[in-house]
């Protein structure tokens, strides 16, 4: 989808990512070729590929950063030294095999036909979990040197602060860059109506994207202004990308601000740390929660309503698919139902979808099981808890910001798919930075808050700890 621009700037960008690189420190290069693909690229483009799945810009802006730092002497495939991180990246990318050899049989009903799976589609979603892992794994080498939060901190400052030009524009034109750049409009334009005006989109799928990365900017530009002592510069970054954030006009990311930043501000890096293991243990234990009725379902629903109708509507209608989505995934709990819609239910008579799946948790239980879902949220949610565990982290506020930071995005992941190659990327570099805590306090060497290890140390360092059993 898109015009011939659109694809020119796709195909270009593994160019923009080697320019990166011959320019600037590697760990820079890498973050920025990632970032700036999903803050610049066409959000729906994507060239149709043979067995594997088609090429947009996350798959090629990831897969590019990859083998870059590759070239740049980082061991950006290594796989982490604990036991429990390598098997769920194994389940990740092998657990499609199970899936297929639970989901032989077609599924019929009325004119709807969804065919059963087949070596060619397990080997296709395996590639697409590969690509997936990239900024996963490269990020675990790459960034865990000393100083690579703050740069991903800054990243994200810069880039929010860049981005909210044109959302000043979107906010009193309507979304229309990517229709003037890329030649297309990337949703539902009724969608990006809400409270007498428009929230922006840029060029991302959805305003909600939008509002979550102007989110993470915000409460990095907290974290470094407290961190660089609440100079004027810093103190207008935060209080220009709060106004921003009230001017995406989506309420779940100025709610996860309003609770995060008091945080960020005020409590000092031990509580940042324990707040974030809560809410990464949650997360990954939540379909047993959701199964168990432990999650107070009608409370979050009247909450809801005091705060935005509205809105309240909104997430009862998503609540109840849940509900119904939740039932059909324990039919098939351990292989999961896998795609062509299996995981949804049809009407019999008309084969029309009756559900709607949006949160990213109830998709990937529905497609790949439980045994998939605990792999996908484990790689997310254990270098959280990880990091929690750590008594090193307790010394690095950075660091502890970004935990708490990715924690809370995390959370989206319940009521909406918001899943970005930024989730990866942040969970590699927690872990990396972990591992690199952790092999200092082992060797007795000191930690320092400058510039890390040269491209050949710093993989070393995360790939090759000695003594390093079990992160968890």
């Amino acid at each position: 989808m898109g015009n011939a621009f659109s694809y020119l700037m796709l195909l270009s960008w593994p160019v923009v990512s080697a320019v990166l690189f011959r320019r600037l420190e590697a760990r820079l290069a890498f973050i920025w070729s990632i970032l700036g693909a999903y803050m610049l690229l066409s959000p729906l483009t994507s060239i149709a590929m043979p067995v594997i799945p088609d090429l947009g810009k996350d798959s090629l802006s990831t897969g590019a950063a990859a083998l870059l730092a590759l070239g740049a002497g980082f061991r950006v495939f290594a796989l982490p030294r604990d036991p429990v991180l390598r098997a769920m990246i194994l389940v990740f990318v092998l657990w499609p095999w199970a899936t297929m050899l639970g989901n032989p049989e077609p599924l019929v009903a009325g004119t709807s036909l969804r065919p059963g799976l087949t070596p060619y589609d397990t080997f296709s979603t395996m590639i697409g979990q590969a690509f997936m892992l990239l900024p996963f794994l490269a990020a675990r080498n790459v960034l865990c040197s000393p100083g690579s939060e703050r740069l991903m901190l800054r990243a994200l400052l810069v880039g929010g602060l860049a981005y909210s030009l044109p959302m000043l524009v979107e906010v009193r034109l309507s979304p229309q860059i990517n229709v003037w750049i890329y030649g297309y409009f990337a949703h539902d334009f009724i969608q990006m109506m809400r409270y007498g005006g428009f929230r922006p989109m840029v060029f991302m799928s959805h305003g909600l994207w939008v509002a979550l990365f102007t989110f993470s900017a915000l409460a990095s530009a907290a974290a470094l202004a407290r961190e660089q002592g609440f100079t004027r510069r810093t103190v207008l970054a935060v209080l220009w990308l709060g106004l921003m954030l009230l001017l995406c006009k989506s309420m779940a990311p100025i709610l996860y601000a309003l609770a995060v930043l008091p945080l960020l501000l005020l409590v000092p890096p031990r509580l940042m740390l324990s707040v974030a293991a809560v809410i990464a243990a949650t997360v990954l234990v939540f379909p047993l929660l959701r199964l168990a009725g432990l999650i107070p379902v009608e409370q979050v629903t009247a909450a809801a309503l005091a705060i935005d109708a509205e809105r309240a509507a909104s997430l009862i209608f998503r609540l109840r698919n849940e509900g119904i989505l939740l039932d059909r995934a324990v039919e098939k709990l351990w292989t999961g139902w896998g795609g062509y819609g299996r995981n949804l239910l049809v009407n019999p008579a008309s084969g029309a979808y009756e559900t709607i799946a949006d949160g990213r948790w109830i998709i990937t239980l529905g497609v790949a099981g439980l045994p998939g879902y605990v792999a996908e949220f484990g790689l997310f949610t254990l270098p959280v808890i990880a990091a929690w565990r750590t008594p090193a982290v307790r010394d690095e506020p950075l660091l502890a910001s970004l935990v708490l930071i990715h924690a809370v995005m995390l959370i989206d992941l319940i009521p909406n798919a918001t899943l970005t190659p930024l989730t990866f990327l942040t969970a590699g570099l927690v872990l990396g930075r972990v591992e690199h805590l952790r092999l200092a306090a082992a060797q007795g060497a000191p930690r320092r808050a400058g510039a890390g290890p040269g491209p050949a140390a710093a993989p070393a360092a995360a790939g090759r700890a000695p003594g390093l059993r079990t992160i968890l």
